[in-house]
This record gives C-alpha cells, sequence and structure tokens, in this order.
C-alpha cells in the first residue's frame, strides 16, 4: 500500500491524489477512453481479523449504496472488483474544489449561490432516500463543486441502506460531530430527517461564514447541538431563517419530513416577500405573524426538545415577581425627595380673607390678604427676591409706550441671477453629452458582443460540420473522443446539445458493441452515458432496461438478482414516461410492472420476514405503473396482501 500499482483491473493508475481512510487515484480507463478515480481499501496496520472483514463489508457497503443511484447531483460508480488482494472501486472522476475550499475562501458565499448549492443537494439527497440510502455524513468536504458549476455529492463510506441490515450497532456513533443530529449524536436510529439537519447546518454556514454550533472540543459541540438554539445570521432574510430554524429542530419529529419538503419551502422562502425581525412591528410588539400581510411557515406547537437536560426555566435570585393590581395602583411620586431642597414647615390655617386654596397656610409675616409667599410683609410684595419697600409703593418704572421696531435688511444673494443661469446650461450641457458618450458606449460594446457571439458561433458550425463528417468505418471509440474534444470547445448551447446527441447515439452504439462481446458491465457503462447525454431518449432507457433483465436471469445470487431486477424496472418506467407514442408507453410501464412483480416475487422466496418490507415497496412501485383491471394488478394486489 506504501507505493501505487501500475494498474487495477481494467484500470491505469496515473497517480494518487487523496489519502485518508483510503487511498483515491486517477485513473484511466483504456476501454472507455476516459479519466476514472479509483477508491481502494487501505487496511489499518495490526488490525484483528474481525476488524478487516468489518472494513471489508463497510468498503463493499458503499460501493453499493452509491452503484445504486443514478442522479446528476450523485458521483457515479462504475464498478467494484478486487485484483490481487487489492479491493477497490472505479468511480467518476470529478474535478473542481469542495465546497469547504469556497466557504474557506469567500468566508460567506451569496445567498442566490448558496440557495443553489442547498437545492442541488437535496435533490440528490431526495433521490437517495427515495432509494433507501441514507448519506449520514453530509459536510462542506463531501460536496463536489465541478468547473462547470455543477453539484456533486461524495463520500458515502457510512452510509446507511435501510433495505439491508445495519452494520451499525445502537450506541455506535459515526459521522462528523459539527454536522451531526442530535438523535445521531446520542447513537439513535436515524432516518431520512439526519441527513436534513445536517444540510440545515451546512446552508447555515455557507449565509453566516460560520457554524450554527461552535465549540472548542467535541464536547462542548455537541452540548451545543443537544441543548441550545442557533442564532438567526444578520445576513438571512427572516422567512429563509424560519425555513433553516425548522431544519435545525433538535426532535425530528418537527423537522421537515423529506428532502423534497425543505427544497418547496426554500423556494417558497425566495419567492414570498423576505421580512427583517428587526424591522417587523408585529414581531416587536409581540403580535403573531398571522395578522400581517406577509406568511410564514406554520410553527410545530407542542414539540419540546428530546434531548434537553433542564426542561424547567431558571429562577434568578433577588427578582420578585409582583401581581400587578388594577384597582390600587402604587403611586409612583411616594418616595420623590421635597421639591424645592428645604423642609416644610407646620403652620397653622390662614386667618385672613384670601388665603383659600386648599393647603394655602399662613406665614410669618404675611398679615394682609392675598399675602402668601413667606417673608412678603406688604400685599404687593409677593414675589420672592424681589426689593422690599414702604408699603404702597413699588421699585418699578411706571409704564410707558413701547419703541418701534425696524426690520433688518435682507441678505444679498450669494450667487447672482446671472452666475446660477450660466451653471444650470453648463450643467445640463454635461448631462447632454454624457447621455450620447453612455449611448456610443453602449452602442460599440452591442457591437462588439454581437461580432463575439457571431464568430464563435461561426467557429462552432465548423466544428460541427467536422463532427458529421466522421467515416463510419472509423472505430466507435475514436469517433466518441473526437466528439467529447469538440464538446469542449463549442460555445454554442444549440451546438452542444447537437453534439450531446450525436455522443449519446455513439455510446449507445458502443454499447450494443459490447453485449455482442458478452462484456455486460462494458455495455452498462456505455447505456448509463448515453441516458445521461440524452435523457429524453425512450429508446436508451429501455436498452439499459433490457440489459439489466438479461443479467438478472444469469444471475445465480439471489440478493444480486433482485437488485438487478428493480434497476431494469427503473429504467422500463425511465422509458415509458419519456416514449411519446401511447402503445409503447403501455408497453414500457406494464413491462416495469412485470419486473417489479417479479423482483418483489424473488425477495418474498428469500423466505426472511425482515425482507418483507423491501417486497412491499417493490410491488407499490409496481402499481403505480401497472395498468389498472389487469391480471397482473390482480396478481400485485394479491401477493401484496399475502406480505402483509
Amino acid at each position: 500500500m506504501s507505493s501505487p500499482p501500475s494498474t487495477l483491473g481494467q484500470y491505469q493508475v496515473i497517480r494518487e491524489i487523496a489519502r485518508s481512510n483510503d487511498i483515491v487515484y486517477e485513473g484511466y480507463d483504456p476501454l472507455m477512453n476516459r479519466r476514472v478515480a479509483i477508491k481502494e481499501l487501505a487496511m489499518p496496520t495490526g488490525a484483528s481479523t474481525q476488524q478487516q472483514e468489518e472494513r471489508l463489508q463497510r468498503f463493499r457497503r458503499e460501493a453499493q449504496a452509491a452503484g445504486t443511484l443514478n442522479h446528476p447531483n450523485i458521483m457515479t460508480v462504475y464498478s467494484f472488483a478486487e485484483d490481487a488482494g487489492r479491493t477497490f472501486m472505479a468511480m467518476e472522476f470529478l474535478d473542481g474544489h469542495t465546497l469547504r475550499n469556497e466557504i474557506d475562501t469567500k468566508g460567506i458565499i451569496p445567498m442566490n449561490e448558496a440557495i443553489r448549492i442547498a437545492t442541488d443537494i437535496l435533490h440528490g439527497l431526495a433521490h437517495a432516500h427515495k432509494k433507501g440510502v441514507i448519506h449520514r455524513d453530509i459536510k462542506p468536504e463531501n460536496i463536489q463543486i465541478l468547473s462547470t458549476g455543477e453539484i456533486k455529492i461524495t463520500d458515502f463510506g457510512i452510509a446507511r441502506l435501510t433495505f439491508q441490515p445495519n452494520l451499525t450497532m445502537d450506541g455506535q456513533v459515526f459521522g462528523t460531530p459539527s454536522y451531526m443530529s442530535p438523535e445521531q449524536v446520542v447513537g439513535k436510529d436515524i432516518d431520512a430527517r439526519s441527513d436534513v439537519f445536517s444540510l440545515g447546518v451546512v446552508l447555515y454556514e455557507m449565509i453566516a461564514g460560520q457554524k450554527p454550533f461552535a465549540g472548542d472540543s467535541v464536547v462542548s459541540i455537541t452540548y451545543a447541538i443537544m441543548n441550545k438554539e442557533p442564532v438567526q445570521p444578520s445576513q438571512m432574510p427572516y422567512r429563509l431563517w424560519q425555513t433553516v430554524q425548522r431544519a435545525l429542530e433538535k426532535a425530528p419529529v418537527a423537522r421537515w419530513d423529506s428532502a423534497d419538503a425543505f427544497i418547496v419551502a426554500i423556494e417558497e422562502a425566495m419567492q414570498s416577500g423576505t421580512v427583517d425581525p428587526s424591522n417587523n412591528p408585529y414581531l416587536q410588539h409581540g403580535l403573531s405573524p398571522s395578522t400581517s400581510s406577509f406568511s410564514v411557515p406554520p410553527p410545530v406547537i407542542g414539540v419540546p426538545n428530546p434531548y434537553a437536560q433542564n426542561p424547567h426555566p431558571v429562577h434568578t435570585p433577588g427578582i420578585v415577581n409582583q401581581p400587578y393590581n388594577p384597582v390600587q395602583p402604587q403611586n409612583p411620586y411616594a418616595a420623590a425627595p421635597p421639591l424645592g431642597g428645604y423642609t416644610q414647615q407646620p403652620y397653622g390655617a390662614a386667618p385672613y380673607p384670601g388665603a383659600n386654596y386648599p393647603g394655602a397656610n399662613s406665614y410669618p409675616g404675611a398679615t394682609y390678604p392675598g399675602a402668601t409667599y413667606p417673608g412678603a410683609p406688604y400685599p404687593n410684595a409677593s414675589y420672592p427676591g424681589q426689593t422690599q419697600t414702604p408699603y404702597g409703593q413699588t421699585s418699578m418704572p411706571p409704564p410707558g409706550p413701547l419703541p418701534t421696531y425696524f426690520p433688518p435688511p435682507p441678505r444679498k444673494p450669494l450667487v447672482s441671477p446671472e452666475t446660477a443661469a450660466f451653471f444650470k446650461r453648463l450643467f445640463l450641457t454635461f448631462l447632454l453629452v454624457g447621455t450620447v458618450l453612455a449611448l456610443v458606449t453602449v452602442a460599440v460594446q452591442a457591437i462588439a458582443t454581437a461580432w463575439q457571439r457571431y464568430a464563435a458561433e461561426d467557429q462552432d458550425r465548423q466544428l460541427i460540420v467536422q463532427a458529421r463528417q466522421q467515416d463510419a468505418r472509423i472505430p466507435v471509440e475514436e469517433r466518441i473522443q473526437t466528439l467529447e474534444g469538440l464538446r469542449g470547445r463549442v460555445q454554442s448551447d444549440t451546438m452542444k446539445d447537437e453534439i450531446k446527441r450525436n455522443l449519446a447515439v455513439l455510446y449507445e452504439e458502443l454499447g450494443r458493441k459490447h453485449i455482442a462481446n458478452n462484456q455486460d458491465p462494458q455495455a452498462e457503462s456505455a447505456y448509463i452515458r448515453a441516458s445521461a447525454l440524452d435523457k429524453n431518449n425512450s429508446a436508451l432507457a429501455s436498452n439499459l432496461a433490457s440489459l439489466y433483465q438479461t443479467r438478472a436471469l444469469a444471475e445465480p445470487q439471489p440478493n444480486q438478482r433482485i437488485l438487478l431486477l428493480n434497476q431494469s424496472g427503473e429504467q422500463w418506467e425511465i422509458a415509458g414516461k419519456a416514449e411519446r407514442d401511447s402503445q409503447k408507453r403501455t408497453e414500457y410501464l406494464n413491462q416495469a410492472a412485470l419486473v417489479y412483480f417479479t423482483a418483489a416475487t424473488e425477495t418474498k422466496n428469500l423466505g426472511d420476514p425482515s425482507q418483507y418490507s423491501r417486497a412491499r415497496q417493490t410491488l407499490y412501485a409496481a402499481q403505480r405503473v401497472v395498468t389498472p383491471q389487469s391480471d397482473l394488478a390482480g396478481q400485485i394486489q394479491s401477493l401484496l396482501t399475502t406480505l402483509q
């Protein structure tokens, strides 16, 4: 294992590109003339026989999990084999970089780009979940962003296959702590909602630039996942935050129940008006959002945190909650200090007329009616601080006529009318000249863009003519290689689509060639490639379905035969949905139902009651496509009743 081998099976090893638990090489497939990634099982030094067997089972489980799936957002596994004691799998070669590199480089990913990446991941997860595969390790390191912008889910090393016995016992924990769901942290049984939680963490990290559950150690991180609630990032709109918050619920029953539901919620959140909680008067005043003009996802009520250690609120010492009494409100001024900075002295009631106001007191020296201020010995000395004069006199002069007021003269304008008119004309001139220059610049750019487009289309036409002129006597592998080279040089979308269709025809021809040479695995790879290039071609899907069905009839192992039958049924169903002719469509769908029924019968004949659920799922798929009221529909219902 210290140095890479020169070959592994049919593949040529070019170089080692990664090494962790296993070893990944860049390789070349001479039969298919393509680059591949080869993942070799690496046994740890000093491992016991039981540990080695467990590692081999998990490696085989990873290949089977990824090999079961066929989706644009999931890395494709081509084959699984052993060569000279080396166990390996050949996979699709992915260029580009991981989502971890993207986050570490940019810090925060723009909102629309983050939503696109998360939605593509969810589409891949939805497909995997429907096939009974739970990834269990969704994180940025396992998301590949290709140079074309496509998103691929990788590394199904700890995936769980619901249709097979679980290799993980209760209490065993597998995954990356920062992205694990609460039920995964405690080693409970998990389902698709665990992947939904992990994707919610990834989406939060892309938009916020940090993880929702942070910590300095595994213990602190898992404690935050189990007990703490994440904080809304300032970059995330309120409606989208509610969607992500539901994905991060502690209890699985409170989350989105599937990846498809999460996708719909994200799309609705982005299409509707987003509301910032800091500008939401309903939330600020404690009102229900239902009273406002916007809509929010329905909250899940009555689902407490099943992992919380202290569900009761903590009482803060020293805070006494007094009940509010509307009849006897407290006097807010009872404890106020006396005004004026002096202490009132008690005096008797006012003995003179005129001191008739409530609380009016007789002060020393106030011997005349109306003298109510301290120290005012005369009736007209009634203001504190006024100079005392003999009775009947005053220090103020007698009133006289008021002086006439003349307003100041107006200020002169800063700019004369002539100067203002000049600057106005100058501004209009600059505005007109700037507009003309902008129009000229836009026109020049439009002409340059049109010329570049014309030149690119002319080059594309020449390339297409070159592709069409290929001699049919040239080996199909060489023609495929030529078209693949032209595909990277073509810029027009129309021309790219034409090359894809031509490539699909050539890959179909290559598949027939492999079948004639009894090379079924190579034929399967060719048909899969053809279907990926022309997804609406029912003939390609029917060819692949026939190949799987033929291989199933020749397969001696029951489990592998059942798997091939299910794959055949899926391809027959795809062919039926893509076929435009109604008669052929009915034939394809009935063929799919027949193959599904055969697979369910094979599963029942295993005699293992734990596999009956798997058989029922296959029968449900058959009922979905079979012609109603047909004999086959009756047989399907009869077997389904027996299994139930």
